[in-house]
């Protein structure tokens, strides 16, 4: 099992047991294509439970405070 399957593992464990997990940053560097690499596999472990998805999660940064 590479690092990059290990980590999956456990960020949809994480996902699936509504529990934290630390975050890889803390032991390890990781790339931005390790990091969708992670995202991508964990997301295949959710869609072969047969979870879907039914939309994104957009979120917008607070408006400037001289915006106000």
């Amino acid at each position: 099992m590479t690092e990059i399957t290990k980590a999956a593992e456990i960020v949809d464990e994480g996902v699936r047991t509504a529990t934290d997990i630390a975050q890889f940053s803390e032991t390890k560097k990781l790339t931005l294509n390790e990091a969708y690499a992670i995202q991508a596999l964990s997301m295949q472990r959710r869609y072969a439970r047969g979870e879907k998805r039914i939309g994104i999660k957009w979120v917008s940064p607070p408006a400037p405070r001289w915006c106000s």
